[in-house]
């Protein structure tokens, strides 16, 4: 377990609300982490946030078949 944790980074989210909120509510969290965190990807199998791709250039939004293959090149 501390293996993996040395993975990952804590982000503290300071957004309020998304630029572009998914439908489902509940998913917004996972986004306002993303933006916050900088990070570069958001990988998911959730269609409400999976249908904001082509709202966000970044995080990249996608799929883990989408990708997979991209991020471990």
């Amino acid at each position: 377990m501390t293996y993996i944790m040395g993975a990952f980074e804590k982000v503290q989210i300071a957004s309020t609300s998304a630029p572009y909120p998914p439908r489902d509510p509940d998913d917004e969290v996972f986004l306002l982490c993303a933006i916050d965190g900088r990070a570069d990807c958001l990988v998911s199998e959730d269609k409400a946030l999976l249908d904001l791709k082509p709202k966000y250039s970044s995080p990249i939004i996608g799929s883990s078949g989408e990708l997979g293959p991209i991020l471990s090149a």
